[in-house]
């Protein structure tokens, strides 16, 4: 199954609610993934055009999904490599622009959890470069720009003390 078959799954008029979809790309299809993973970019965002743009390719069946832990320093090297690059880098800029914990999130228990932790609440996720741009290496940010675009804002602007490291989600090939 490729990222492009998804719509016919949780498109615009879903066939399945989202759990019944989701257990059936597991059952029928064989995918693996966490949970997060699932809602968020198979099911969520395989509408968007964007994404399939970018991701219609990718055989499902053939990603393996790892919990890993990055450096602070690491994080700071992505660069544009992202789905919404500019939205990451304004996100970054929000405490330069609105001051205050505005830009850490609007949502209070987001913010809360910077400035306890130092780090998202919940882990962004990434895909190997190579994997939707034969040749290139290193992460692509498939989403999380507002956790990574934080984390960015508070190295540059200091708002929040961020944790040594932090968890993301990677794609690789089987």
């Amino acid at each position: 199954m490729f990222y492009s078959d998804l719509p016919k799954i949780f498109g615009p008029n879903p066939l399945y609610k989202e759990d019944e979809g989701i257990a059936i790309l597991r059952v029928k299809y064989g995918i693996e993934a966490p949970d997060q993973i699932f809602k968020q970019i198979y099911c969520g965002l395989s509408n968007n055009p964007e994404f399939q743009a970018l991701y219609g390719h990718l055989n499902l069946k053939s990603l393996k999904w790892d919990l890993v832990r990055l450096k602070t320093s690491e994080l700071t090297k992505f660069g544009r490599n992202a789905t919404y690059p500019d939205f990451m880098l304004e996100i970054s800029e929000d405490f330069n622009t609105y001051g205050n914990n505005f830009c850490i999130d609007a949502r209070e228990e987001v913010a809360e959890h910077w400035l306890e932790f130092g780090t998202w609440d919940e882990p962004p996720m990434f895909i190997e470069r190579s994997l939707i741009s034969s040749g290139e290496s290193g992460l692509h940010l498939m989403e999380g720009h507002k956790r990574l675009g934080t984390l960015l804002g508070a190295i540059k602007y200091g708002f929040a003390q961020l944790a040594d490291t932090h968890e993301l989600y990677i794609a690789s090939k089987k």
